[in-house]
């Protein structure tokens, strides 16, 4: 058998050389890649990334805590001091941990929300409208957040214009270890009742609501047609502007709510009308008023309203429908309220 010629064993021999050398490049990639693999595998996932560390429950940069909201409904009123564990895993022992009022961030809060305008100021929560019998509390193994409760009291002797605060800050000498970043919390007092809330704008809209000066000779009446806002004062009732009465500085305000608005008060359900509950209207601060007789379209109640609508669908409203005359002062002519005004509700929601 003739053997290949010199030039095609050349050819070859270069061919194979070629092969091994890509071979030998690529090895120490593979030998990578398997390592790699290996080391996942042994690798234990379970391992704690961060360190379990207590935090007080807060968010941004002011460490402000006001995700809960009081129902001033509610027999009990409680809210609480969160304890918020830090890691990516949860501890297997207990966390204790203990609070202790502060001003660490009170001062601060008004500082740089309001600098020197000292009337728009926040306000401490008064000592006489809570009760926290224990400051200590516990994130238990497995979990992630151990409460303190604070039971609060008096709360309708607030003012719904006020902001309330209560500033604590983790006791070091009993507390787990402690995350220094999370370490202070402000709780923001907000409350609620089945009419209003402070934790949102509760703005009514008027609907065929005219207001009338009573006064010799005057035939003045003017129909109002946008809205009021309402504030929850306790468990049954409300506070709003009366009649057209508005403020424009913000700075003057309080002294002009105090002076023109008026309570609306919840009672029992009327006897004529099931679904309906009978108010009384009465003074804020100052302002005089007299509950007028109930007409037809302003009976002096509160009820759920549903409206039909095409195609079998339903919208529900609470509707509040007043009739009562007032004055700012005793000098100043009375002026005659014939009131409705509404907010849409969701059927399923905890407003209804």
């Amino acid at each position: 058998m003739k053997g290949n010629p010199p030039s095609k064993m050349m050819e070859n021999n270069q061919m194979t050389y070629t092969m091994i050398k890509s071979l030998v490049k690529k090895l120490p990639l593979s030998c990578l890649m398997l390592s790699t693999l290996v080391a996942c595998n042994s690798y234990d996932f379970q391992q704690e990334f961060y360190k379990n560390e207590v935090g007080l429950l807060s968010k941004g940069t002011m460490m402000v805590y006001d995700r809960q909201i009081v129902d001033l409904s509610a027999d009990e009123q409680t809210i609480y001091v969160v304890g918020n564990l830090s890691g990516s895993q949860n501890t297997s022992q207990d966390m204790p941990f203990t609070v202790m009022e502060s001003d660490s961030l009170f001062n601060r809060y008004n500082k740089v929300n309001f600098d020197i305008d000292t009337k728009r100021f926040a306000h401490r929560l008064p000592t006489r409208c809570y009760d926290m019998p224990d400051k200590s509390g516990v994130i238990k193994s497995g979990t992630r957040q151990g409460r303190i409760p604070i039971q609060l009291k008096n709360l309708s002797e607030l003012s719904p214009d006020s902001t309330y605060l209560l500033n604590f800050e983790l006791d070091p000498e009993n507390s787990a270890s402690i995350n220094q970043k999370k370490k202070h919390v402000l709780i923001k007092l907000l409350y609620k009742n089945d009419y209003a809330s402070t934790a949102e704008n509760t703005s009514y809209t008027y609907r065929n609501t005219v207001v009338a000066v009573l006064s010799e000779g005057s035939n003045v009446a003017r129909k109002l047609s946008t809205s009021v806002q309402l504030f929850p004062l306790s468990a049954n009732s409300v506070r709003m502007m009366a009649g057209d009465e508005t403020w424009k500085d913000y700075k003057d305000a309080l002294d002009i709510i105090n002076e023109r608005s008026i309570i609306l008060e919840v009672g029992e359900k009327d006897p004529r009308d099931g679904n309906s509950y009978k108010v009384s209207v009465k003074p804020y601060k100052t302002i005089e008023v007299v509950q007028m007789p109930a007409l037809f379209e302003y009976p002096n109640t509160y009820r759920i309203v549903e409206d039909k609508l095409p195609g079998g669908r339903s919208e529900f409203y609470k509707e509040f429908r007043l009739h009562y005359k007032y004055r700012v002062a005793a000098d100043h002519p009375y002026k005659e309220v014939k009131a409705c005004f509404r907010l849409k509700v969701d059927k399923h929601s905890d407003k209804y």
